[in-house]
């Protein structure tokens, strides 16, 4: 019986490892995009929706990363949804807003009682709220290069998907 065990598990280990093998080869096999082959003279608008929850310490590095973006700043709005925030974040946003940054309540729009799910919420209520042709959705500790949205409108135009995903790295600082 212990032996059957062995070789079951065994049996599982290379299966399972046989699949992340294959999905690593799928990944490396998909084409780079290089936008700078892009020629793009009307860049659409683009919303981009941030549900922030306790993201005080974040939510500032992130508003700066997208204010230097390579793309028009006519262009993109940023819509922060405080989902419950217990710190400062919808004050620091708040001291931020302008004409591209909005900052919405997600207590206003709710009744707390009814779901559990305010992640969710806070991105449809987002995206109810957005006038881009294109809605973008990152987290508030994310941050991103100076042509994020110049890719993401370059990939838009030269094979218009309905659905664009991107990679996201993780940087461990030993914390």
């Amino acid at each position: 019986m212990q032996m059957a065990l062995v070789l079951l598990t065994f049996f599982l280990f290379v299966c399972y490892a046989s699949i992340l093998l294959f999905y690593k080869k799928g990944w490396a096999d998909i084409p780079d995009f290089n936008f700078l082959d892009t020629n793009i003279s009307n860049p659409v608008f683009i919303s981009i929706i941030v549900p922030a929850r306790n993201e005080e310490q974040n939510i500032v590095r992130l508003i700066q990363c997208v204010r230097h973006q390579s793309y028009p700043k006519d262009r993109f709005e940023i819509i922060v949804i405080d989902d419950h925030s217990t710190d400062n974040t919808f004050n620091t946003v708040d001291a931020l807003k302008n004409d591209y940054i909005k900052i919405i309540d997600l207590k206003k729009h709710i009744n707390q009682n009814v779901t559990n799910s305010f992640k969710k919420k806070a991105i449809e209520i987002g995206v109810a709220a957005a006038k881009g042709s294109l809605i973008v959705t990152t987290d508030a500790d994310c941050t991103m290069n100076e042509n994020w949205l110049y890719t993401i409108n370059a990939f838009y135009h030269k094979f218009q998907p309905k659905m664009i995903v991107m990679p996201v790295l993780i940087e461990n600082h030993r914390s």
